[in-house]
Protein backbone atom coordinates (compact mmCIF):
# COMPACT_ATOMS: atom_id res chain seq x y z
CA UNK A 1 0.00 0.00 0.00
CA UNK A 2 1.25 4.17 -1.01
CA UNK A 3 -0.32 6.54 0.48
CA UNK A 4 0.76 10.11 1.53
CA UNK A 5 0.97 11.61 4.99
CA UNK A 6 0.61 15.14 6.07
CA UNK A 7 1.57 16.14 9.08
CA UNK A 8 2.92 19.21 11.61
CA UNK A 9 6.65 18.78 13.06
CA UNK A 10 8.62 22.00 14.83
CA UNK A 11 6.42 24.52 13.67
CA UNK A 12 7.11 23.05 9.77
CA UNK A 13 4.60 20.92 7.29
CA UNK A 14 5.88 17.85 6.21
CA UNK A 15 4.47 15.38 3.55
CA UNK A 16 5.93 11.72 3.81
CA UNK A 17 5.25 8.91 1.02
CA UNK A 18 5.38 5.36 2.68
CA UNK A 19 5.08 2.17 0.84
CA UNK A 20 4.15 -0.64 2.92
CA UNK A 21 4.63 1.07 6.23
CA UNK A 22 8.27 2.13 5.05
CA UNK A 23 9.08 5.93 5.15
CA UNK A 24 10.68 6.45 1.12
CA UNK A 25 10.29 10.53 1.19
CA UNK A 26 10.07 13.44 2.98
CA UNK A 27 9.06 16.88 1.71
CA UNK A 28 9.17 19.42 4.38
CA UNK A 29 7.38 22.91 3.68
CA UNK A 30 7.75 26.07 5.54
CA UNK A 31 4.92 28.20 5.88
CA UNK A 32 5.33 31.91 3.97
CA UNK A 33 8.21 30.41 2.11
CA UNK A 34 8.85 31.71 -1.76
CA UNK A 35 6.56 29.23 -3.81
CA UNK A 36 7.97 28.06 -7.23
CA UNK A 37 5.57 28.79 -10.22
CA UNK A 38 4.82 32.17 -9.03
CA UNK A 39 4.73 34.97 -11.81
CA UNK A 40 5.93 38.19 -10.96
CA UNK A 41 5.75 41.59 -13.12
CA UNK A 42 9.86 42.65 -12.77
CA UNK A 43 12.23 45.02 -13.62
CA UNK A 44 15.35 44.14 -15.62
CA UNK A 45 18.08 45.24 -12.74
CA UNK A 46 21.31 44.19 -13.85
CA UNK A 47 22.45 42.31 -17.51
CA UNK A 48 25.66 39.86 -17.01
CA UNK A 49 27.28 39.63 -20.46
CA UNK A 50 29.56 37.33 -19.30
CA UNK A 51 27.46 34.68 -18.80
CA UNK A 52 24.33 35.46 -20.79
CA UNK A 53 21.77 36.35 -18.39
CA UNK A 54 19.74 39.03 -16.21
CA UNK A 55 18.91 39.64 -12.75
CA UNK A 56 15.49 40.72 -12.24
CA UNK A 57 13.72 42.82 -9.46
CA UNK A 58 10.37 40.73 -8.09
CA UNK A 59 10.16 42.62 -4.85
CA UNK A 60 11.40 39.99 -2.94
CA UNK A 61 14.58 40.07 -0.83
CA UNK A 62 16.50 38.47 -3.80
CA UNK A 63 16.80 39.32 -7.41
CA UNK A 64 15.96 36.28 -9.62
CA UNK A 65 18.16 34.94 -12.64
CA UNK A 66 16.87 35.44 -15.59
CA UNK A 67 18.88 33.16 -18.46
CA UNK A 68 18.95 34.46 -22.10
CA UNK A 69 17.56 31.01 -23.65
CA UNK A 70 14.50 31.42 -20.93
CA UNK A 71 13.56 34.91 -22.49
CA UNK A 72 11.05 35.37 -24.49
CA UNK A 73 13.65 38.35 -26.77
CA UNK A 74 16.70 38.88 -26.93
CA UNK A 75 19.07 41.90 -25.75
CA UNK A 76 16.73 43.01 -22.41
CA UNK A 77 17.67 46.42 -21.47
CA UNK A 78 17.99 47.93 -18.04
CA UNK A 79 14.87 49.18 -16.22
CA UNK A 80 12.79 47.23 -18.73
CA UNK A 81 9.41 45.77 -17.04
CA UNK A 82 8.67 42.12 -17.91
CA UNK A 83 6.83 39.22 -16.75
CA UNK A 84 8.65 36.08 -15.17
CA UNK A 85 7.65 32.98 -13.61
CA UNK A 86 9.90 31.36 -10.65
CA UNK A 87 11.66 28.01 -12.10
CA UNK A 88 13.85 27.49 -8.38
CA UNK A 89 13.52 28.72 -5.21
CA UNK A 90 17.06 30.76 -3.97
CA UNK A 91 19.42 29.26 -1.54
CA UNK A 92 22.04 30.28 0.88
CA UNK A 93 24.80 30.84 -1.92
CA UNK A 94 22.44 31.29 -5.18
CA UNK A 95 19.70 33.34 -6.29
CA UNK A 96 15.95 32.21 -7.63
CA UNK A 97 15.96 31.14 -11.30
CA UNK A 98 12.95 32.42 -13.29
CA UNK A 99 11.86 32.05 -17.05
CA UNK A 100 9.41 34.55 -19.32
CA UNK A 101 8.13 31.11 -20.42
CA UNK A 102 5.09 30.91 -18.58
CA UNK A 103 3.06 27.52 -17.66
CA UNK A 104 0.46 26.52 -15.25
CA UNK A 105 0.09 22.84 -14.24
CA UNK A 106 -2.88 20.97 -14.30
CA UNK A 107 -4.01 17.47 -13.21
CA UNK A 108 -3.77 16.19 -16.80
CA UNK A 109 -1.93 19.45 -18.44
CA UNK A 110 1.06 21.81 -18.35
CA UNK A 111 0.14 24.73 -20.00
CA UNK A 112 2.08 27.13 -21.71
CA UNK A 113 1.16 30.43 -24.00
CA UNK A 114 3.88 30.77 -25.88
CA UNK A 115 6.30 27.52 -26.23
CA UNK A 116 4.04 26.50 -29.52
CA UNK A 117 4.39 22.64 -29.26
CA UNK A 118 2.15 19.45 -28.04
CA UNK A 119 4.14 16.43 -25.94
CA UNK A 120 3.06 13.52 -23.90
CA UNK A 121 4.42 11.99 -20.66
CA UNK A 122 6.78 9.26 -22.23
CA UNK A 123 5.13 6.87 -19.11
CA UNK A 124 2.20 7.00 -21.64
CA UNK A 125 1.32 4.18 -24.39
CA UNK A 126 2.51 4.94 -27.87
CA UNK A 127 -1.09 4.72 -28.57
CA UNK A 128 -2.14 7.43 -25.30
CA UNK A 129 0.61 9.73 -26.50
CA UNK A 130 -0.55 10.19 -30.28
CA UNK A 131 -3.77 10.09 -29.18
CA UNK A 132 -3.08 13.11 -27.06
CA UNK A 133 -0.33 14.93 -29.08
CA UNK A 134 -3.31 14.61 -32.04
CA UNK A 135 -6.15 16.41 -29.41
CA UNK A 136 -3.23 19.27 -28.58
CA UNK A 137 -2.33 19.97 -32.08
CA UNK A 138 -6.28 20.43 -32.91
CA UNK A 139 -7.04 22.39 -30.30
CA UNK A 140 -3.72 24.71 -30.28
CA UNK A 141 -4.14 28.63 -30.65
CA UNK A 142 -1.57 30.59 -31.97
CA UNK A 143 1.93 30.01 -30.41
CA UNK A 144 0.12 28.06 -27.64
CA UNK A 145 2.06 25.05 -25.98
CA UNK A 146 1.10 21.58 -24.35
CA UNK A 147 2.29 18.68 -22.07
CA UNK A 148 0.03 16.22 -21.74
CA UNK A 149 0.52 14.53 -18.02
CA UNK A 150 0.43 10.79 -17.36
CA UNK A 151 -2.43 11.42 -15.16
CA UNK A 152 -4.21 11.95 -18.25
CA UNK A 153 -4.51 8.56 -18.94
CA UNK A 154 -7.18 8.36 -16.39
CA UNK A 155 -9.06 11.15 -17.84
CA UNK A 156 -12.33 11.67 -20.52
CA UNK A 157 -11.81 14.20 -23.07
CA UNK A 158 -14.03 16.06 -21.89
CA UNK A 159 -12.30 16.35 -18.41
CA UNK A 160 -9.42 17.22 -20.73
CA UNK A 161 -11.18 20.00 -22.60
CA UNK A 162 -12.66 21.31 -19.59
CA UNK A 163 -9.00 21.99 -18.18
CA UNK A 164 -7.50 23.48 -21.23
CA UNK A 165 -10.45 26.21 -21.34
CA UNK A 166 -9.85 26.56 -17.26
CA UNK A 167 -5.73 27.13 -17.56
CA UNK A 168 -6.17 29.11 -21.06
CA UNK A 169 -8.35 31.69 -18.90
CA UNK A 170 -6.56 31.90 -16.12
CA UNK A 171 -3.36 33.02 -18.02
CA UNK A 172 -5.75 34.76 -20.49
CA UNK A 173 -6.59 37.00 -17.11
CA UNK A 174 -3.05 37.06 -15.34
CA UNK A 175 -1.68 38.26 -18.81
CA UNK A 176 -3.94 40.95 -18.51
CA UNK A 177 -3.36 41.88 -14.91
CA UNK A 178 0.30 42.49 -15.76
CA UNK A 179 -0.54 45.11 -18.40
CA UNK A 180 -2.17 46.99 -15.57
CA UNK A 181 -0.64 46.59 -12.49
CA UNK A 182 2.77 48.26 -11.27
CA UNK A 183 6.18 46.27 -11.05
CA UNK A 184 7.76 44.93 -8.96
CA UNK A 185 4.48 42.78 -8.31
CA UNK A 186 3.27 39.37 -7.54
CA UNK A 187 0.59 38.32 -10.03
CA UNK A 188 0.21 34.28 -9.45
CA UNK A 189 0.95 32.50 -7.02
CA UNK A 190 1.76 28.66 -7.67
CA UNK A 191 0.74 26.07 -5.93
CA UNK A 192 1.99 26.20 -2.23
CA UNK A 193 4.31 23.25 -1.15
CA UNK A 194 2.63 20.52 -0.21
CA UNK A 195 -0.04 20.82 -3.14
CA UNK A 196 3.32 20.83 -5.24
CA UNK A 197 4.22 17.55 -3.46
CA UNK A 198 0.86 15.52 -4.05
CA UNK A 199 0.88 16.51 -7.56
CA UNK A 200 4.14 14.95 -8.22
CA UNK A 201 2.65 11.65 -6.52
CA UNK A 202 -0.60 12.09 -8.36
CA UNK A 203 0.18 9.64 -10.65
CA UNK A 204 2.65 7.13 -9.49
CA UNK A 205 0.60 4.73 -7.74
CA UNK A 206 -0.30 6.54 -4.29
CA UNK A 207 -4.00 5.78 -3.66
CA UNK A 208 -4.28 8.01 -0.67
CA UNK A 209 -3.56 10.86 1.33
CA UNK A 210 -3.76 11.04 5.43
CA UNK A 211 -3.47 13.81 7.98
CA UNK A 212 -4.21 14.90 10.98
CA UNK A 213 -4.28 18.75 10.34
CA UNK A 214 -8.05 20.07 9.59
CA UNK A 215 -6.81 23.20 7.73
CA UNK A 216 -5.14 20.27 5.39
CA UNK A 217 -7.77 17.78 5.19
CA UNK A 218 -10.27 20.95 4.08
CA UNK A 219 -7.55 22.34 1.71
CA UNK A 220 -6.73 18.85 0.10
CA UNK A 221 -10.50 18.19 -0.06
CA UNK A 222 -11.07 20.97 -2.02
CA UNK A 223 -8.06 20.80 -4.42
CA UNK A 224 -6.87 17.48 -4.55
CA UNK A 225 -8.06 14.00 -6.50
CA UNK A 226 -6.80 11.88 -4.66
CA UNK A 227 -8.83 10.39 -1.49
CA UNK A 228 -8.33 12.44 1.52
CA UNK A 229 -8.65 10.77 5.15
CA UNK A 230 -8.17 12.57 8.40
CA UNK A 231 -6.96 10.53 10.91
CA UNK A 232 -5.43 11.67 14.84
CA UNK A 233 -3.32 8.78 15.48
CA UNK A 234 0.33 9.36 13.41
CA UNK A 235 1.19 6.23 11.19
CA UNK A 236 4.79 7.15 11.59
CA UNK A 237 7.14 8.89 14.00
CA UNK A 238 8.23 11.75 12.10
CA UNK A 239 10.61 13.11 14.65
CA UNK A 240 12.25 10.07 14.74
CA UNK A 241 12.52 9.66 10.72
CA UNK A 242 13.50 12.82 9.88
CA UNK A 243 16.57 12.51 12.66
CA UNK A 244 17.71 9.20 11.29
CA UNK A 245 17.86 11.17 7.98
CA UNK A 246 19.85 13.67 8.95
CA UNK A 247 22.85 11.49 9.68
CA UNK A 248 25.62 10.62 7.60
CA UNK A 249 25.63 6.84 8.82
CA UNK A 250 22.44 4.64 8.26
CA UNK A 251 22.67 1.29 9.09
CA UNK A 252 21.57 -1.88 7.27
CA UNK A 253 20.01 -4.97 8.69
CA UNK A 254 22.56 -7.15 7.93
CA UNK A 255 25.02 -5.26 9.40
CA UNK A 256 26.68 -3.69 6.69
CA UNK A 257 26.00 0.73 6.66
CA UNK A 258 26.31 3.50 4.52
CA UNK A 259 28.40 6.38 4.95
CA UNK A 260 26.63 9.84 3.38
CA UNK A 261 28.80 12.83 2.63
CA UNK A 262 26.40 15.70 1.12
CA UNK A 263 28.40 18.63 -0.48
CA UNK A 264 26.99 21.29 -2.55
CA UNK A 265 28.28 20.11 -5.82
CA UNK A 266 28.24 16.52 -5.17
CA UNK A 267 27.26 13.52 -2.50
CA UNK A 268 28.96 10.69 -2.18
CA UNK A 269 27.90 7.52 -0.61
CA UNK A 270 29.98 4.78 0.70
CA UNK A 271 29.07 1.07 0.89
CA UNK A 272 30.77 -0.25 3.94
CA UNK A 273 30.59 -4.19 4.84
CA UNK A 274 30.68 -3.31 8.78
CA UNK A 275 29.79 -6.28 10.61
CA UNK A 276 28.06 -8.27 8.02
CA UNK A 277 28.29 -11.74 7.07
CA UNK A 278 27.14 -11.24 3.44
CA UNK A 279 29.24 -11.87 0.62
CA UNK A 280 30.26 -8.48 -1.02
CA UNK A 281 27.29 -8.82 -3.78
CA UNK A 282 24.33 -9.24 -1.74
CA UNK A 283 25.56 -6.59 0.43
CA UNK A 284 25.91 -4.18 -2.33
CA UNK A 285 22.19 -5.36 -3.82
CA UNK A 286 21.24 -3.97 -0.54
CA UNK A 287 23.36 -1.55 -0.40
CA UNK A 288 21.49 0.08 -3.70
CA UNK A 289 18.43 -0.16 -2.89
CA UNK A 290 18.54 1.55 0.64
CA UNK A 291 20.62 4.59 -1.06
CA UNK A 292 18.31 5.44 -3.70
CA UNK A 293 15.59 5.55 -0.62
CA UNK A 294 18.06 7.70 0.99
CA UNK A 295 18.30 9.93 -1.88
CA UNK A 296 14.65 10.41 -1.74
CA UNK A 297 14.62 10.91 2.09
CA UNK A 298 17.34 13.53 2.04
CA UNK A 299 16.09 14.97 -1.42
CA UNK A 300 19.72 15.08 -2.37
CA UNK A 301 19.97 16.22 -6.12
CA UNK A 302 22.83 16.59 -8.48
CA UNK A 303 25.50 14.39 -9.35
CA UNK A 304 25.90 11.34 -7.03
CA UNK A 305 28.64 8.58 -6.45
CA UNK A 306 28.08 5.51 -4.79
CA UNK A 307 31.08 3.39 -3.96
CA UNK A 308 30.19 -0.15 -3.33
CA UNK A 309 32.18 -2.74 -2.57
CA UNK A 310 34.70 -4.56 -4.85
CA UNK A 311 33.23 -6.97 -7.52
CA UNK A 312 33.68 -8.68 -10.49
CA UNK A 313 32.53 -6.91 -14.11
CA UNK A 314 29.64 -9.71 -14.60
CA UNK A 315 28.52 -8.48 -11.00
CA UNK A 316 28.07 -4.96 -11.33
CA UNK A 317 25.22 -5.40 -14.02
CA UNK A 318 23.27 -7.04 -11.20
CA UNK A 319 23.67 -4.09 -8.97
CA UNK A 320 23.17 -1.35 -11.95
CA UNK A 321 19.84 -3.55 -12.92
CA UNK A 322 19.21 -3.12 -8.93
CA UNK A 323 19.41 0.57 -8.94
CA UNK A 324 17.12 1.36 -12.33
CA UNK A 325 15.01 -0.86 -10.35
CA UNK A 326 15.20 1.08 -7.24
CA UNK A 327 14.62 4.58 -9.11
CA UNK A 328 11.67 3.89 -10.68
CA UNK A 329 8.92 5.01 -8.30
CA UNK A 330 10.94 8.00 -7.69
CA UNK A 331 9.48 11.37 -8.88
CA UNK A 332 12.54 12.92 -9.99
CA UNK A 333 14.72 12.53 -13.21
CA UNK A 334 16.97 10.14 -12.09
CA UNK A 335 19.93 9.49 -14.94
CA UNK A 336 22.24 7.00 -14.66
CA UNK A 337 25.54 6.38 -16.01
CA UNK A 338 26.72 3.45 -14.29
CA UNK A 339 30.33 2.59 -13.24
CA UNK A 340 33.06 4.42 -14.34
CA UNK A 341 36.51 2.47 -14.75
CA UNK A 342 37.64 2.89 -10.97
CA UNK A 343 34.56 1.12 -10.34
CA UNK A 344 32.58 3.97 -8.73
CA UNK A 345 29.09 3.87 -9.47
CA UNK A 346 27.41 7.99 -11.03
CA UNK A 347 23.69 9.04 -11.72
CA UNK A 348 22.32 12.14 -11.30
CA UNK A 349 18.93 13.53 -9.79
CA UNK A 350 17.29 16.51 -10.73
CA UNK A 351 17.13 19.34 -8.40
CA UNK A 352 13.16 19.73 -6.87
CA UNK A 353 13.48 22.44 -4.02
CA UNK A 354 16.34 22.26 -1.07
CA UNK A 355 17.43 18.88 0.54
CA UNK A 356 16.71 17.99 3.91
CA UNK A 357 20.11 19.23 5.26
CA UNK A 358 19.50 23.03 3.66
CA UNK A 359 15.60 22.92 4.67
CA UNK A 360 16.97 21.93 8.29
CA UNK A 361 19.68 24.71 8.70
Amino acid sequence: MRKLYVSSWNERTVVAAVENGKVMALTICHDGEETVGSMYKGIVKAKKTNIDAYFIDIGREKDVFLHAMDCLESNLQIGEEVVVQTMKESSRHKSGQATMKLSLVGEYIIYSPFTNYVAASKKLSTFERKQWIEFGTDAKRGQEGFIFRTAVSKASRDEVEKELYDLRDQMHQIVEKSKQIEAPALLHRGKDCIEQTVNRYNSTGFSFITTDREDVYAHLTDHMQLEVIFETVPPIDLHKEIQRALKKVVWLQDGSYLLIEENESLTVIDVNSGHSSLDPVTINLNAAHEAIRQLRLRNLSGMIVIDFLRMDEDERTWIQKAVEDAVTRDVHTVTIFGFTRMGLFELTRKRIGRSLKEVMR
